[in-house]
């Protein structure tokens, strides 16, 4: 029982890692960078509404069951979120070490901007 209780760790955690790199790469593909793409989750969802031709039957229909799914995926994550939280600071400390001051300098103002445009397009507290 003990190792079919670690398969389904690795297999949740292996999960988690596959949804966080599509939800990066949606977000890269999505997120307003001042490329004319969009700068929040509403506005790409608004993109893909129009793009299909929803009716507005359709889009409260569609609403309903991504506003479902965030919630749950929200749901899963919260209790790893310190843990990623962790993570993410160990890598952040150990990159920094390599760079140089200038570039360091660069990378905390590129690290900021990330925190304040996902803080915008998060509507502020909507995570949770």
């Amino acid at each position: 029982m003990h190792r079919s209780k670690q398969q389904a760790i690795a297999f949740l955690l292996g999960a988690l890692l596959v949804g966080a790199v599509l939800g990066f790469s949606a977000d890269r593909m999505m997120g307003g960078d001042g490329h004319g793409r969009p700068r929040s989750w509403r506005e790409a969802r608004a993109r893909m509404y129009d793009d299909l031709e929803l009716t507005t039957t359709q889009r409260v229909a569609m609403d309903s069951v991504l506003d479902r799914g965030r919630r749950e995926m929200q749901e899963i994550t919260r209790p790893m979120r310190p843990r990623l939280d962790s993570v993410r600071a160990r890598t952040d400390s150990a990159m920094r070490q390599i760079l140089n001051d200038e570039q360091r300098a660069r990378f905390d103002e590129r690290r900021q901007r990330r925190k304040d445009d996902h803080g915008r397009r998060e509507g502020g507290k909507d995570r949770g």
